[in-house]
């Protein structure tokens, strides 16, 4: 793709707007035409913290739908605990709203787990399922990343990420603390069930870095209970290969989307 291209695509229009969802004012974005790609953000992230270098390449073929979740960017949070349950539900009756019955899911991290769940709860919505950095339960992290999760304050995570809180997120600065003492209890106890897992039949590319903060070895656990899945090990790269390593992810995620679509099992 030539500059200029990338240029005009990254200008493309884009349309935004509000659905009521289960108590939530809840954010979304579409660019471009043709089949719906719905993209999931990570935890304490945006669409575009997540997903910049994506969105113009995916916008030029495909309707990308973009929703921000409880508690994130545009989305303010609300007096309910963090479920990625809960979350996928909310999804999918925004998918409902919009008048999408099927699209393809790309989700990164916390967005992959409830692309995860998507597949496999409402399996008519998801076409083909791509995420990266996705984990079953918190032992599937890092031993490190995991204990850093557990002692780390609000106050000391870093100023990068409170920064682009501060800038991007509508329930304002003082009320990081209180989103990410809430998410924690999630990432900390949460677990995403094998036989929901074992259930998922739309095809799955599974990415990770080869230095992320989730295992590579339960990554293989995810690749070998997933019925029609590839994987791509993205080198040199930690856990937000979509932002570090577009040149390595882009290609290889659209020609998943945009490829054949293997025989039934």
């Amino acid at each position: 793709m030539t500059l200029l291209l990338a240029l005009a695509l990254a200008a493309a229009p884009v349309q935004s707007g509000y659905a009521d969802i289960h108590g939530l004012h809840m954010y979304y974005e579409i660019r471009g035409q043709g089949r719906p790609v719905l993209l999931l953000h990570g935890g304490v992230s945006t669409i575009a913290g997540s997903f910049s270098p994506q969105l113009g390449p995916l916008s030029e073929g495909h309707r990308v739908i973009a929703p921000e979740q409880m508690g994130h960017g545009h989305t303010a949070d609300a007096d309910r605990p963090f479920r990625y349950e809960d979350m996928m539900e909310d999804t999918a009756a925004l998918l409902a709203r919009l008048g999408v019955d099927r699209a393809d899911v790309v989700g990164w991290s916390d967005g992959g787990i409830i692309g995860l769940l998507l597949a496999a709860r409402h399996p008519e919505r998801v076409r083909k399922l791509a995420v990266s950095g996705v984990n079953l339960r918190p032992e599937g992290l890092q031993p490190g990343s995991r204990a850093w999760l557990v002692k780390t304050s609000a106050e000391d995570w870093p100023q990068p990420i409170q920064e682009a809180y501060a800038q991007a997120f509508v329930d304002g600065p003082a009320h990081w603390p209180v989103l990410l003492n809430r998410l924690k209890e999630m990432w900390l106890s949460f677990e995403v069930r094998p036989r929901d897992v074992a259930s998922i039949r739309a095809p799955t590319l599974l990415m990770v870095g080869d230095r992320d903060q989730v295992r590579i070895e339960h990554e293989l656990e995810i690749f070998k209970a997933l019925a029609n899945p590839e994987l791509f090990v993205v080198p040199d790269c930690g856990h937000n290969t979509f932002n570090e390593h577009p040149e390595l992810v882009n290609p290889v995620l659209l020609q998943f989307l945009d490829g054949p679509m293997p025989e039934k099992r």
